[in-house]
């Protein structure tokens, strides 16, 4: 049996919430950030600024511009050491999990850069730009392959509702698509296991989709380009389960579940959900609850004390958007079902929340001995914050 939060917003009176430590001000609109998983001190925000329009020609397209912002973290104070201007707005960035100092960027032109990070040899620098897509569809999330076989393939969600696949040592080779969305894709994930490996994608139009085999990037034996729309080989396609459109997706290792393909997603219905495989069309919803705004992001912050069956549970932090950054704890007692939980939340932001998160210091051991960074976009805020003086001992 599980146990369902349905439809419960969450009450801030019940909800510890924090303080920041520090606050800073940003030159453009952050969109995306990232702890350097091979250099605990550093982090990088990904900007987004929509130029003005010029005059009244209302034919002239709008032009976007961003940056990365390399910065260093020392007593919860950020200090910026680089800024690398681009031409192009940033809207995701994800560092290698087979090589730490790679970085993708997803980027507003068609277009995904590749960046190599490693402060002890020198700064962030752009190795390769990988022209796959059409000018005008913007990349609007990224995901590596976890396959140690597979370390240079990564997995691109468009704003014409694509998913795309390429292989990024091998820019000659062709890229491979599927149409899975009819409007923008907002999310794609891998599963958490190598092996076998499922691709996920939640769009705008409220579908989340599955590939059992996902499309891997072929050699092409003549130019380059977009191979025509694949068919999605034992795909699930589920339009019910969520109210909105599906804007973030994170895998759940086998290790917490005891059980493959689950996964954790977030909708502009403003609710988050755990979702185990249910029949090639639907998901089934283990446990779920409304956190008062649109769920961007979704980032796991600690692996579960207990990895047994009857008693496990894991925390996540939440970008929501307007509700602000939140702590959850996903949690199944001993023989009950699932449930989720907001420990804590921070709303000092004064606009829509994008982008968060955090690293566990040298040394520590559980939630209070987390550093967190979130965003928020159009006031350009960056706050450092922890939850030391929020949970209970």
């Amino acid at each position: 049996m599980t146990e369902h939060n349905d439809g419960d917003t969450v009450d801030a009176t019940r909800v510890s919430l924090i303080k920041s430590a520090s606050t800073t001000i940003l030159d453009l609109p952050p969109s995306c950030i990232s702890f350097a998983p091979s250099e605990e001190d550093y982090f990088i925000i990904g900007t987004y600024f929509l130029e003005p329009e010029a005059g009244d020609d209302a034919a002239t397209e709008q032009s976007r511009i961003g940056s990365l912002i390399v910065l260093h973290l020392a007593q919860n104070i950020p200090k910026i050491v680089q800024t690398v201007a681009v031409p192009y707005a940033v809207l995701d960035l994800r560092f290698s999990p087979h090589d730490p100092s790679s970085l993708a960027v997803a980027t507003s032109i068609g277009v995904v850069s590749l960046f190599r990070f490693d402060p002890a040899h020198g700064p962030l620098v752009e190795t390769v730009s990988l022209p796959a897509f059409e000018p005008r569809a913007l990349v609007l999330s990224l995901a590596w392959d976890p396959s140690p076989s597979r370390p240079s393939t990564i997995a691109t969600s468009l704003s014409d509702g694509r998913i795309v696949t390429l292989d990024v040592r091998n820019p000659s080779s062709s890229v491979k698509s599927t149409q899975a969305h009819s409007l923008e894709a907002w999310a794609v994930a891998y599963s958490s296991s190598s092996a076998p490996v499922a691709l996920y994608s939640g769009g705008d139009d409220s579908a989340f989709c599955k590939q059992s085999n996902p499309l891997c990037p072929q050699r092409q034996t003549g130019g380059h380009g977009i191979l025509g729309s694949s068919e999605i080989q034992d795909a699930v396609n589920d339009c019910k389960t969520h109210g909105a459109g599906v804007t973030a997706i994170l895998s759940i290792s086998r290790d917490i579940t005891g059980e493959p393909d689950w996964v954790l997603t977030g909708s502009y219905d403003e609710c988050v959900r755990l979702l185990s495989p249910h029949s090639r069309t639907r998901m089934r919803i283990q446990a779920e609850s409304r956190l008062g705004g649109g769920v961007w992001q979704l980032k796991m912050l600690t692996i579960p004390e207990s990895r047994t069956m009857s008693d496990t549970s894991f925390h996540v932090l939440a970008s929501c958007m307007h509700a602000g950054t939140k702590v959850l704890e996903i949690c199944r007692p001993p023989e009950k079902g699932w449930t989720i939980k907001v420990l804590a939340g921070f709303q000092e932001h004064e606009s829509m929340n994008y982008a968060s998160d955090a690293r566990l210091i040298s040394g520590g051991t559980g939630l209070k001995d987390f550093v967190f960074v979130s965003t928020s976009f159009y006031d350009k805020r960056l706050c450092v914050w922890n939850l030391r003086n929020a949970l209970e001992d």
